[in-house]
C-alpha cells in the first residue's frame, strides 16, 4: 500500500481579472480547484478593485522568483496555467513550460503582448496585417 498522500488536481490561473475574473468559477464547475497567481506583487487597480476572489486555494503574488514559485505550488497536481488577462502573458508562459503543461512558448510572449510585434508577427506569416509604425509623438 503507498502511504503517500495523493496531490491535488489544480488549474492555475495568473492575473483572474478582466474577462479571467470568470474562470474560477468555470474551473469549479468542472470539478477542480484553482490557485490565483498575481503576476506581480502590484498591478493596476483598475484591473484588480472590483475583484475579490474568495473561492482559490492559494493566493500567491509573485517576486520574480520562479523556482520559488514552482515550490510553492510543489503540493499541487497542476493540470492547466491559464492567463487571466494581457498582463499575466509572460508568466503563465513561462511556467506552463517549466510544469511541463500545455502552454505558448515563453520566447514569443512579447507577440501577444504587443500589438506591434503582433501585427508584424501576422505579417511574416503571409497575412493581410494593417499597415503601421512605431511613433514616439503625434
Amino acid at each position: 500500500m503507498d502511504i503517500r498522500q495523493k496531490k491535488e488536481k489544480v488549474v492555475v490561473v495568473v492575473d483572474a481579472f478582466s474577462t479571467g475574473q470568470y474562470l474560477p468559477e468555470e474551473i469549479l464547475k468542472h470539478g477542480l480547484n484553482w490557485v490565483h497567481i498575481h503576476s506581480r506583487e502590484t498591478l493596476p487597480s483598475f484591473l484588480t478593485s472590483k475583484v475579490k476572489h474568495t473561492s482559490c486555494l492559494l493566493e500567491i503574488y509573485f517576486n520574480g522568483e520562479l523556482d520559488q514559485l514552482i515550490f510553492q505550488l510543489d503540493k499541487y497536481d497542476i493540470v492547466a496555467v491559464m492567463a487571466g488577462t494581457e498582463t499575466s502573458i509572460e508568466l503563465t508562459d513561462c511556467l506552463a513550460e517549466r510544469l511541463g503543461l500545455p502552454g505558448n512558448n515563453p520566447t514569443t510572449s512579447h507577440l501577444r503582448r504587443n500589438k506591434y510585434y503582433m501585427i508584424e508577427a501576422v505579417r511574416k506569416a503571409g497575412l493581410n496585417a494593417a499597415d503601421q509604425i512605431i511613433a514616439s509623438s503625434i
